[in-house]
Formats: C-alpha cells, structure tokens, sequence
C-alpha cells in the first residue's frame, strides 16, 4: 500500500471518530434538557422563629414650631386637675390624679386646655394639652398604637436631612386636643363632641439641638419590646392589620394558612396563632409568590 493511500485512510478514520463523537454529544446534550425540563423550581423557604421585637414605624416627618401635645389618663378613674389654664409646667411636674394615680407631665409647655374635673375618663383618655415652646416634628401612628397598650411606653429618634447625626425625641406624645368638655383659655368651656384618641404622634425636639422650622428628616418611633414571640420575616405575609396569610411547607405540600399578627418593627412580623416554632413557609407571601411545581 503506498504512502498516499495510508495517509487517506488515516485521514477518513479520524473523520469517523468525530463525527461519532459529535452524536454521542449530540445525544448526552438532548438527554440533559429531559432531565432539566423534569427538574422542579427549589422552593425559598424560611422557618418561624421565637425571638424578640421592638415594634417601630417610620416616616418622612418636617420641623414645625407650632408643638400641642395632650397629657393623657394613665389608667381609668375620675380625673381632678392641680393645674389652670396658661400655667407654665415643668417636666415630671403633678398635674392632677385619675383614681389614686398622679398625672406628671412629660415635658414643659404652658397649659392650653384641660378636661372637666369630675370627670370620669377611661385609659389613654386626652386630659391636658399643652403648648410646646420649642420645635417638633409628627408622624401618623396608628399602626404603633395597635400594638402598644400605652403611649407613656413610646420613645423615638429623628434624623434631618443632610443634618447632624440622630438624636433622642425629648419626648413623644399624642398630638390631640383636650376632648368632651373643657376648659380653653379664655376661661369658658367647650364641648368638642369627640372623645376618640389621636393616631398622629409628636417628637418634642430637645430645645439644645440646632434645627429649623420647615427642615425634612427622617423621625423612627419605638414601643415596648415585646419578648418570646413567634417571628416571621413581613415579605412572608400577606396581610398587616390583626390578620394574615402565609403558604405554609409540609410534606413536600404547600398550605395557605390565615395567622393572626401581632406587632411589627418593619423587618418582622409577630404570629400571635395559626403556626408553630419551627414551621416552614415560603418567604414570598401568597399573593406575591410565583407558582412553582410541587
């Protein structure tokens, strides 16, 4: 055989074993795309933990001049007052009792209003307004109230826009003017016909710090840690106010499951029943989460 006919032997050979690889390649690569088409979605799962909370809110809030804040029952009873209107107060001065209890007043200001004495007031009830000679900022609180059982428990911190670091609200105190009968300061008394609480809250800015009326920040109010909670991460639950929905794993089954919740610092959410420690639900809430292959 001559060297010309080896040469193209060789040649037709090493074609050969190509082209047979390429269909065995051919055929390993259309049998992974089975395998990957059969192949489920892994599920994002997180487990309900017990920890503890400090129920928080925040919002965009502006430096205002203009600071009434109300001095509200520390318990239920009948209210008598030790203070008239436009008296200059001190903090942690007695202002009258509920019941047995004293009233002191968070934070100095002159006397605006005060409720009838007498009167027989339930918890939280707005007794004395007062004016603030100072500045403050507000923010709508009514998620925070929900989960607090009084606002003597309630403290915060504002931050101004490209301003100094955080600082401490000297105070922070219902925003509401006195309810039900009162008496103003021009001496008569006046009946506003409206005995609900307010939901907006006001941060007394300590008079040492340096701000400006109109100036934008950030204000961040806090309650009372609540401790041994079942905790969930909020992008877990569908629902805020009282009651809500996750999709609980069992079994390799997923279970929309209604939870009944409880505070919130923003971050996380607290199961007060419709789950226990340790359960595993998807960290999508239901009406977010995309529909998987189970």
């Amino acid at each position: 055989m001559s060297m010309k006919t080896k040469r193209w032997l060789g040649i037709v050979a090493v074609a050969v074993l190509l082209a047979s690889g390429a269909g065995c390649g051919a055929n390993g690569n259309d049998g992974d795309n089975g395998h990957a088409e059969q192949t489920s979605v892994p599920l994002s799962t997180v487990k309900v933990e017990s920890g503890t909370l400090v129920p928080t809110i925040s919002s965009d809030a502006v430096v205002s001049s203009h600071a009434l804040f109300a001095v509200t029952a520390p318990v239920q009873g009948v209210f008598q007052s030790t203070v008239n209107v436009g008296d200059t107060i001190q903090s942690q001065q007695v202002l009258g009792s509920v019941a047995d209890t004293q009233i002191l007043a968070p934070a100095e200001g002159t006397v605006a209003s005060i409720a009838s004495s007498g009167t027989q007031v339930p918890l939280n009830y707005p007794l004395i307004t007062v004016n603030y000679n100072g500045f403050a900022m507000e923010l709508d609180a009514s998620r925070l109230l929900r989960m607090t059982q009084s606002t003597d428990s309630i403290h915060g911190k504002f931050q101004i826009t490209d301003g100094q670091s955080p600082s401490d609200c000297a105070a922070v105190l219902p925003v509401q003017a006195v309810s039900g009968t009162s008496q103003q300061s021009n001496g008569t008394q006046e009946n506003s016909g409206d005995n609900s609480s307010s939901t907006r809250m006001t941060c007394l800015v300590p008079k040492d710090d340096n701000v400006r009326e109109g100036e934008s920040g950030i204000l961040v109010i806090s309650g009372t840690a609540v401790s041994s909670s079942l905790l969930l991460p909020v992008s877990a639950v569908a629902g805020r106010s009282g009651k809500g929905t996750v999709t609980r794993i069992s079994h390799n089954k997923q279970e929309q499951v209604e939870v009944t919740l409880g505070a919130s610092d923003g971050a996380r959410i607290v199961i007060v029943d419709g789950l226990a420690e340790g359960d595993e639900v998807l960290d999508t809430a239901p009406n977010l989460a995309t529909k998987r292959i189970q």
